[in-house]
């Protein structure tokens, strides 16, 4: 693999309330949000439109979506590990959401896939600035530092203070966006698969949803026996505050945290990393396979050679890493991968990379340097690490060819998707992007109705490639492709 450019990159952290720039979308990986991490439709997703149309977008293209104009450039991209939905924010301010809402996790109580984006509806004169992606829920954060929560609640995971109970958990009371129960300003957010970690402007601890593996940080899992045996365990409906984490006396103080499908991490102000949640394969970076249930002091990476200033996690593994030394170490299992690190420890071939922003999907990581974005991944990959046609995992880390040289600011990885953001501002940096191919996304009146009270959905209307035979009905929209120079 090429080494690092020995300048070094001259970009400073910044915080989860900071933009930066803006520029073009690009996408790669499984444009088919019904069927991202399932063999097939659910019956009660099938009986509402869902089906198995779509595509694998084997490399970076341009998403041109109808009703938007093709010029608009966006600053910020959003999802997660375990989520088959994003969240998009323009650089005008307007949130969008797009993807799976089998439970209302885009906010709209139109329980389909959404392949084009719909507008957020926020009950707030807030922009969205930050965003998280749980498996089945939505979290915004507001420029006045409230958070919004959408999607299902079976276990309190949206913070509102009540949790739906019922036998089909595709039925939600909650498809519209919620004020999350926290007093304090709120600064990062994060969401597992069940569960929602909160930092607030003084550096507090918040977490709510799922205690199963003690995801909330509270001492305990709340674990009981129910009728005919069966265990359960604790939910927190409404975000409670984790005893040590603020900016009082004694207090530790939070600037960022980051979820896995069960266990969280996160970052101090002078740099050290805290762990708690589900322990398995040393996602944990304790040396020992065992849960936390109250945030604990990864110990490897104390010293003053350390001093992280940027963390994430896969579904089970973690990362922490210092931007401006190219300094990257992870802990844990990531899919696909035979061998689990115990604790934290150098990913050499990335040594020396400054890392601009980075992601973790179902089974992939793909990170944003300098000029360059580099990815990996075990199988089974689904065009979200962004090769092309022929090789679609790597378990050695590979730059992106379609994307060098680009400035590439913002990325985002789902299950099983990418969503990069490019700054298209030099002749260079247009001409690498007028290259890559363009998928239409034209709008379907059904799916994307003008008003929430719209009848029943039919069958989606995706974009396809020219040529290319989609996976299942033809679908309305063309494609262009630009021939490379």
């Amino acid at each position: 693999m090429a080494q690092p450019n020995s300048e070094g990159s001259d970009d400073k952290p910044t915080s989860k309330l900071e933009q930066c720039t803006k520029g073009t979308l690009l996408f790669c990986g499984q444009w088919q949000f019904d069927m991202i991490g399932r063999k097939n439709v659910p019956k009660a997703v099938a009986a509402r439109g869902g089906n198995e149309e779509g595509e694998h977008i084997l490399a970076p293209t341009r998403m041109h979506f109808d009703g938007i104009p093709q010029d608009t450039k966006f600053k910020a991209v959003f999802s997660g590990n375990a989520a088959a939905h994003a969240v998009l924010v323009s650089e005008g301010g307007v949130a969008y959401g797009l993807g799976r809402n089998d439970n209302g996790q885009l906010g709209s109580d139109v329980l389909v896939s959404h392949p084009h984006p719909i507008e957020l509806a926020i009950p707030s004169k807030g922009k969205v600035v930050y965003a998280s992606c749980g498996r089945t829920h939505t979290v915004v954060l507001l420029d006045n530092g409230e958070a919004y929560s959408a999607g299902m609640n079976h276990l309190g995971q949206l913070g509102i203070g009540s949790v739906v109970k019922g036998k089909d958990t595709l039925v939600n009371e909650y498809p519209k966006f919620q004020k999350v129960l926290i007093d304090e300003k709120i600064v990062c957010v994060s969401t597992g698969a069940e569960f929602s970690v909160f930092v607030s402007e003084s550096g507090g601890l918040y977490c709510c949803g799922s205690a199963q593996y003690g995801q909330t940080g509270l001492g305990l899992t709340g674990e009981s026996i129910a009728k005919s045996n069966r265990i359960t365990f604790g939910v927190s409906p409404k975000p409670k505050k984790v005893k040590g984490f603020g900016s009082g006396d004694g207090e530790i103080k939070l600037v960022e945290c980051a979820s896995g499908l069960n266990h969280s991490i996160a970052l101090t102000d002078d740099g050290k990393v805290y762990s708690w949640g589900w322990g398995g394969y040393g996602r944990l970076g304790h040396r020992e396979p065992k849960d936390e249930y109250r945030p604990r002091l990864v110990e490897e990476l104390i010293g003053p050679q350390y001093g992280m200033d940027g963390i994430s996690c896969g579904q089970q593994c973690s990362f922490a890493f210092k931007k401006d030394r190219g300094m990257l170490y992870m802990w844990g299992q990531p899919r696909g991968v035979r061998e689990a690190n115990m604790y934290p420890k150098s990913v050499y071939d990335l040594q020396g990379w400054p890392v601009r922003a980075m992601g973790q999907g179902m089974s992939s990581t793909v990170i944003a340097t300098e000029s360059s974005v580099i990815s990996y991944g075990g199988a089974p990959c689904f065009g979200e690490l962004g090769y092309g046609e022929g090789q679609k995992s790597s378990t050695q880390p590979k730059k992106i060819v379609a994307v060098e040289g680009l400035h590439v600011f913002a990325l985002c990885e789902g299950a099983s998707l990418t969503f990069l953001i490019a700054r298209e501002e030099s002749e260079a940096e247009k001409e690498i992007i007028q290259r890559l191919d363009v998928r239409d996304i034209p709008i379907n009146p059904e799916r994307e109705p003008t008003s929430l009270d719209a009848p029943e959905p039919a069958a989606a209307t995706t974009g396809t490639k020219r040529g290319r035979k989609p996976a299942a009905k033809p679908a309305k929209g063309k494609v262009t492709k630009k021939a490379k120079k």
